[in-house]
């Protein structure tokens, strides 16, 4: 019994101890749940699979992992370690956890709830993963947690306020994410709060003001959200505050003086905001301020003077602000300053003096009003790297001290007054990458020592004083990209060495010089360059050279001495801009039919055949020039000797002019009868007795080319101008005949009127009406004091003028050139009316073209320059013309002088020894203030503040003149549009402008720009230019009106766009075409051309009404086809019986015309019959793609194989027209290889057509997505589609005469060539841009907006999303869409097992997360890389351009010209190094493998 109880006794022990061992080495409850956490994970790094084993008791030794004294679990740290998949719920059951760390791996999924089941937790970090959905309410539960960091996730709703129920916290980072909804005002609760992060979200509604119960907060970030209202106050009192960043957000109100109080302060970032109000001045004094950020709000004002009060600041960014006052002088001294940013304020007064800083490197104060010397004092920042101090009012010379920034990349010192040379000092700059000093006053030569700056890439040295040649160093420097040389003096010939910039590819740009000598045939060798300007200079000889200019998108060679025929290459340059061709007489196209324009005379054909003559037709026109020569030899020898007595006996055999004119001739007569005196030759008796003999003491004026004498006969009062002919006698009658004759021909209220004339031996007289105030001149400049000059009484004289000037121009027949219009000539009577005098310069003859074209000036040309120096024509000085512009010119010179009281040349500011021209100093006023109050006379500008409409008035006739001051006479008005002009509402007023009782003009004031005159709707296409559309064409097309009467209403404007540079207006109903009952039908144009042509266009979905006629206006005739056929108009039958030669010559014309275009108005829909037989009536088995707004069908016409848009309009008419419309007027404005072109297009009642090239390969979408199996792709060509579409944008963005937006750039609108080449199309939403007021600044996104967002999502710029703004960056981040899509083959938006994202959101998380390019681009890349690693670095390379793009804030993106750059450098050079081979090797072997 005893042993048995004792057996039993040991055998229980036994098991008790077996049971105690086995509980001892089991896996504790915290290993078993990391365990379990462990299977939600799909990708685990090594280190943690080897660590965490389930044999162990306890995971207390596992990697991450911290537990305290009783083995309990207490921390958890993952950071960065590669883990991807969920966090599991299991999570709750750590209940000891007190720290969690996952920060910078790949988790996704929700945050558990049950993590709130870890009550002791204090720090909780999951930032940097992929976290989605809101969070958590039950977070109230984390009573300990202090510091909460789940930022760059993708958590969305609302920001729930249990997190501010945990009075605990310290920090709380929720930034980068997609939370929305306002800020809790429940913040307030967390009193030990230190720093807040809440920026990249999108937060909306207003910052609470419960922030301000958070007395120990540091740090408050709430940038890059949509946060409104005013900061409030009660943050400015927080007395631990350090940082606040509210940047990029739509606040308002003003800065309190509480802040100034703010000890710790340090960091303010306010950029991108609506802020207001003046800067507290006293910011500074208490605090040590680091940074301080207020760039692009509304803040005015004056900076506060003591921000570097503590010596601390850094960095100051007060750019593009209404900021005025001087700079202060603290700012200079600061030697802690890195970046100075001050750029488009109203900063004026000189710059401070700069101490010794060597920690300053940016300084951008552009677009001022800085006044004085540049500091020379700028020299001891020895450390800048970037200078701009473009746009401001610098004098004076550049300071040599420049030259001791030796770190300095770019230098802008464009658009001042600088005047001198530049210093030699200048070369050691070494490091320049870019120069700019463009439109200022120096001068000098380029000296050799500049060879030094063997780095810069982009010269610009335009609308200077420079002389000399063109220095031959220039060459050395081999790394230019672009060379802008134009508007200076420079002279002799262009160097052969200029061939060597084989880098050049913006521009070069050597216009407006003096430049002579054949083009060098090295300039062949520039074969990368996009733009040459080599107009108006004197070059001669052939421009065959140019022919291997490939890459020319933009080129001019105008108003040169060129000769010979355009080359082959060069025609499509001429067929997109004939006027860069203009001005080279000697110039031909040897392909006549090729080309419609009269810019350029067709080549003479010296091939003709002849098949010899005889002996006797040789003798015979032997004969015949002999007897011809003889009879000129005698007509000259008769001409000279007779010459003396037909000037002085016989003039009315050569021009019969009746003396006496109007009401002074009457006059005049009178007194003749009264004296007793009714010979003419008599008149020379009355003037003697009257002036003594002709006594100085009567003399009034003298002018160029005669005396002007008061004389009193009998009653009246009358001027004699005497014509002295004891030199160059012929030239002096020559001048007395043509002024006779002009005013003899003419008769008008605002020319001058003459009474009787008298030539003798020795001089001439002619007797005009007495003008009784004398000359503008004189009351302009004279008389002493100034009288007095109102506004109405300027504005009724520049009318006059230009009425006068006008009827000259366009109703005398021959029409007539004045040539000298001057306050002198301009005489003024008793009502103040003005009388243009003094015709001995004016040119007048039959012109057989009445345009304004620039082919005039090859029509009118003289052997001498006429005219005064000042009011002279810039063409006139070079070109030796006169033209009707050239009287336009001289018109704005005098309109100045009215409206400025200045004389024609004007004192220098800082040095009255030196003068310039009244244009440029009205010009550089005008850019640098825009305020037309600094322009004005005083007597004008005191009376602005009093009247807006005045204001207004005087400013647009200031822009009218600027505009008649253009050097280009393109953009030059003609007088009938000054006319056009004056008579709109604008300027009715001026009856009661002298008693400032002024109703303010409904027409808004435009800034000015090139031309000032309003854009109107126009319904027509001109068909000869593909179609090209209003907007499009009006880059390089005039307006010509057609009044339509028509039995339902009075009148109707009806315009139609043509190549004529006159432009006519009419009646306009421009803002009310909906009340006008209209209907749409296609009509045919007939232009009559100058040389008697008729030019027959396409017109189409022109407004049709029911009328018995149509007027006609020249130039042009117009037919407006019926229902059943064309209306032939009334005036077509008498305008040219009117004119019997003419009508003869068109006669003949007519037989190389297309009988059908005048009998049959069907012929404009041949397109369409083609295309519906080639489709079977556009059957859909012809369909190859469907778009949003047209389908694409696949069209063989003849041998070729196009692709045609079908625009269904549908209910939505108006919007699908719309939007084809502007597809054709885009394509229209550009040609690129890069860029899809359409071939024609076709418009009818329920759909229009738009023939186009037909791609092989399809889109980059098909090639990249839709095609199975889907084709390899080498990267050689990903990398030429990627260069390809970057160089169509930076086309769009650059080069185009109006820049283009394209607005929709995905694959889908990329298509392929048959070589691989991209071409971009979808063009229906593309925006046009005034590049005036674009820039890439903060406020790009405020420049165009639209009242939709365009585009396609995932391919949206995420600032359009919210801001609703179109610029070239939103394309660039399209762009880079693209990229990431060439470069991984992945679509725009990606998906996994649990959720999707956008391909950028993904890209950049896998790059954050492993950094290896390999785990990112298609295994077909990918399995090249071990075999190449330059093709790694370069995919590598592109994408993180691609990453770049696709920046979500704008301004870190690259601009496309950027873009071209970095595929331009070294590294992409590829193709000649070691990757093309071993890569082209790879790629055959992966594709091999791929395909079996």
């Amino acid at each position: 019994m005893t042993k048995t109880s004792c057996s039993s006794r040991i055998i229980k022990l036994l098991l008790f101890i077996i049971s105690f061992l086995h509980v001892g080495f089991a896996l504790s409850s915290d290993g078993l749940t990391l365990l379990s956490l462990l299977t939600h994970w799909t990708s685990v790094p090594t280190l943690i699979s080897s660590s965490w084993k389930a044999s162990d008791s306890n995971p207390c030794s596992w990697v991450g992992v911290q537990c305290d004294h009783t083995n309990n679990l207490i921390s958890l740290n993952l950071t960065s370690h590669g883990i991807f998949g969920q966090l599991g719920s299991e999570i709750g059951n750590l209940y000891n956890l007190q720290t969690l760390v996952l920060s910078g791996n790949g988790f996704s999924g929700k945050v558990p709830l049950e993590l709130s089941n870890c009550s002791l937790i204090q720090y909780l970090d999951l930032e940097g993963n992929r976290f989605s959905g809101n969070i958590p309410y039950s977070f109230i539960n984390l009573q300990n947690l202090q510091f909460m960091r789940l930022s760059s996730n993708m958590l969305t709703g609302e920001i729930p306020d249990s997190l501010f129920k945990i009075p605990s916290l310290k920090e709380l980072s929720l930034h980068s994410n997609l939370l929305s909804g306002p800020i809790p005002t429940s913040i307030g609760n967390l009193t030990q709060l230190l720093r807040l992060y809440l920026y990249g979200n999108q937060l909306s509604g207003t910052i609470p003001s419960s922030i301000g119960n958070c007395s120990k907060l540091e740090d408050l970030e709430l940038s890059f959200n949509r946060l409104r209202g005013e900061i409030p106050n009660s943050i400015w009192r927080i007395p631990s505050l350090v940082n606040i960043l509210v940047h990029n957000n739509s606040l308002s109100g003003e800065l309190p003086t509480e802040m100034t109080n703010l000890k710790y302060l340090k960091n303010i970032s306010l950029f991108d905001n609506q802020f207001s109000g003046v800067i507290p001045q006293s910011l500074g004094i208490n605090s040590s301020i680091v940074k301080l950020d207020c760039m692009n709000n509304k803040f005015s004002g004056n900076i506060p003077p003591n921000l570097c009060f503590g010596k601390n600041l850094c960095e100051l960014n007060m750019g593009i602000n209404q900021l005025q006052g001087a700079i202060p002088s603290d700012i200079g001294r600061c030697k802690t300053l890195k970046r100075l940013i001050l750029d488009e304020n109203n900063f004026s007064g000189p710059l401070p003096y700069f101490e010794r800083n060597l920690n300053l490197k940016y300084m951008d104060i552009s677009k001022n009003n800085i006044s004085g010397l540049i500091p020379s004092s700028l020299g001891n920042c020895t450390s800048l790297t970037y200078i701009n101090l473009s746009w401001n009012k610098f004098a004076g010379l550049v300071p040599s001290e420049l030259g001791n920034l030796v770190n300095l990349v770019i230098l802008d010192l464009s658009h001042n007054n600088l005047q001198g040379s530049l210093p030699l000092r200048l070369s050691n700059c070494t490091k320049l990458d870019r120069f700019d000093v463009g439109f200022n006053f120096l001068n000098g030569s380029l000296t050799s020592s500049f060879r030094t700056w063997t780095e810069i890439t982009t010269l610009i040295l335009r609308e200077n004083h420079f002389t000399g040649g063109i220095p031959g160093f220039l060459a050395e420097l081999s790394n230019l990209r672009e060379l802008q040389l134009g508007g200076n003096l420079f002279g002799g010939k262009i160097p052969r060495s200029m061939g060597k910039l084989h880098n050049l590819f913006y521009g070069l740009n050597l216009s407006a010089n003096g430049l002579i000598g054949d083009i060098p045939s090295e300039i062949r060798k520039l074969g990368l360059l996009q733009s040459l300007d080599i107009s108006l200079n004197n070059l001669s000889g052939s421009i065959d050279a140019l022919e291997d200019l490939v890459s020319l998108i933009e080129f001019n060679i105008s108003y040169n001495l060129f000769n010979g025929s355009v080359p082959k290459f060069l025609m499509k340059l001429l067929y997109s801009s004939p006027s860069s061709f203009m001005g080279n007489p000697l110039l031909c196209v040897s392909c006549l039919s090729c080309i419609n324009t009269s810019y350029i005379n067709p080549c003479v054909d010296k091939s003709t055949d002849h098949k010899g003559i005889s002996n006797v037709q040789i003798v015979m026109i032997e004969l015949g020039s002999s007897i011809l020569i003889s009879a000129i030899l005698v007509i000259i020898i008769q001409r000279h000797f007779h010459r003396k007595e037909s000037d002085t006996k016989d003039l009315n055999q050569w021009y019969y002019i009746d003396r006496g004119a109007g009401r002074i001739g009457v006059r005049y007569a009178h007194e003749s009868n009264i004296l007793g005196e009714e010979n003419p030759t008599a008149l020379p008796n009355l003037v003697l007795q009257a002036t003594e003999n002709l006594s100085d003491q009567y003399i009034i004026g003298r002018g160029a080319h005669g005396i002007v004498y008061k004389a009193l006969l009998g009653q009246h009062v009358f001027a004699v101008k005497k014509f002295e002919f004891t030199r160059r006698r012929e030239k002096q009658l020559r001048m007395m005949r043509k002024e006779i004759e002009v005013l003899g021909m003419y008769k008008h209220r605002n020319i001058i009127k003459y009474a009787d004339y008298w030539i003798g031996a020795d001089y001439g007289l002619v007797l005009y009406e007495f003008i009784e105030n004398g000359s503008l001149h004189d009351i302009l400049h004279e008389k002493n004091p100034p009288p007095p000059l109102t506004w109405k009484a300027r504005f009724n004289i520049a009318v006059g003028i230009a009425e006068g000037i006008a009827y000259l121009h366009n109703d005398c027949d021959p029409p007539i050139v004045h040539r000298d219009i001057k306050p002198k000539n301009i005489l003024i009577d008793d009502n103040m009316e003005p009388i243009i005098a003094d015709f001995g310069t004016a040119l007048y003859r039959k012109l057989s073209e009445d345009s304004y074209s620039y082919s005039e000036t090859r029509k009118m040309l003289s052997t001498i320059v006429v005219g005064t120096p000042g009011y002279i024509a810039p063409e006139n000085a070079y070109v030796i013309v006169q033209s009707r512009k050239s009287d336009v010119y001289s018109y704005g010179i005098v309109l100045l002088e009215i409206i400025t009281r200045k004389r024609v040349v004007v004192p220098c500011l800082n040095d009255e020894s030196n003068v310039t021209s009244l244009v440029s100093w009205a010009r550089s006023v005008w850019l640098e203030t825009g305020k037309i109050e600094y322009i004005a006379d005083p007597y004008l500008a005191e009376a602005f503040p009093n009247s807006a409409a005045l204001t207004k008035q005087v400013t647009s006739m200031f822009l009218l003149a600027l505009q008649c001051t253009e050097k280009d006479l393109r953009k030059r008005p003609t007088m009938k549009d000054v006319i056009g002009l004056y008579k709109r509402d604008m300027f009715k007023w001026c009856d009661e402008e002298e008693n400032r009782d002024v109703i303010a003009s409904d027409t808004s004031l435009q800034s000015y720009s090139p031309n000032i005159f309003p854009i109107i709707p126009v319904f027509s296409i001109d068909h000869h230019i593909h179609g090209e559309s209003s907007r499009a064409a009006a880059q390089r097309q005039r307006e010509v009106t057609f009044t339509v009467e028509a039995e339902s209403m009075d009148y109707i404007d009806f315009r139609v766009w043509q190549h004529f540079d006159q432009v006519r207006y009419g009646l306009c109903l421009e803002d009310d075409w909906s009340r006008i009952p209209t209907i749409y039908i296609d009509g045919l144009l007939v232009k009559l051309m100058g040389n008697g042509k008729i030019m027959a266009e396409n017109v189409l979905v022109v407004a049709a009404m029911n009328v018995p006629k149509v007027t006609y206006v020249r130039p042009s005739l117009i037919f407006l086809p019926s229902v059943v056929g064309p209306i032939v108009t009334k005036p077509f039958n008498w305008f040219f019986l009117l004119r019997w030669g003419q009508y003869m010559h068109l006669c003949k014309s007519l037989s190389y015309q297309p009988k059908s275009y005048f009998i049959n108005a069907n012929k404009i829909n041949a397109l369409q019959d083609l295309i519906l037989e080639a489709t079977e009536n556009l059957n859909d088995r012809y369909i190859i793609g469907r778009k949003a707004h047209y389908s694409v069908y696949k069209v063989i016409l003849g041998q070729q194989v196009f692709a045609l848009k079908k625009f269904e309009f549908g209910k939505n008419k108006q919007k699908q027209l719309s939007i084809m419309w502007n597809e054709i007027e885009v394509l229209g404005m550009f040609k690129h290889r890069n860029l899809i072109t359409y071939t024609d297009y076709w418009i009818g009642g329920h759909y229009g057509l738009v023939l186009c090239k037909f791609m092989e390969n399809g889109s980059l979408q098909d090639i990249l997505h839709e095609k199975k199996p889907s084709l390899p792709i080498t990267w050689s060509d990903r990398f030429k589609i990627a260069v390809g579409i970057a160089k169509g944008l930076a086309h769009l963005h650059y080069n185009c005469m109006l820049p283009l937006m394209h607005g929709d750039i995905k694959p889908k609108n990329i298509f392929l060539d048959a070589n691989m080449e991209p071409i971009i199309a979808g063009f229906g939403t593309g925006l046009i841009w005034d590049l005036s007021k674009i820039s890439y600044s903060h406020s790009e996104t405020s420049q165009m907006l639209s009242l939709h967002v365009i585009g396609t999502p995932g391919y949206i710029a995420p600032e359009n999303a919210y801001i609703v703004g179109q610029g070239r960056k939103s394309d660039v981040y399209s762009y880079g869409v693209v990229l990431l899509e060439l470069i991984t083959r992945k679509k725009v938006f990606v998906f996994s097992l649990n959720d999707a994202t956008t391909l950028v959101s993904w890209a950049r998380s896998i790059w954050l997360e492993t950094g290896k390019i390999e785990n990112i681009v298609d295994p077909y890349l990918a399995n090249s890389f071990p075999n190449s690693a330059a093709l790694a670095k370069q995919v590598t390379k592109v994408f993180l351009l691609a990453l770049q793009c696709t920046d979500r804030d704008l301004r870190n993106r690259p601009t496309m010209k950027d873009v071209i750059d970095m595929y331009n450098s070294d590294l992409f050079n590829w193709s000649r190094g070691e990757v093309e081979h071993r890569d082209a090797v790879a790629a055959n072997h992966n594709a091999s493998g791929q395909l079996l």
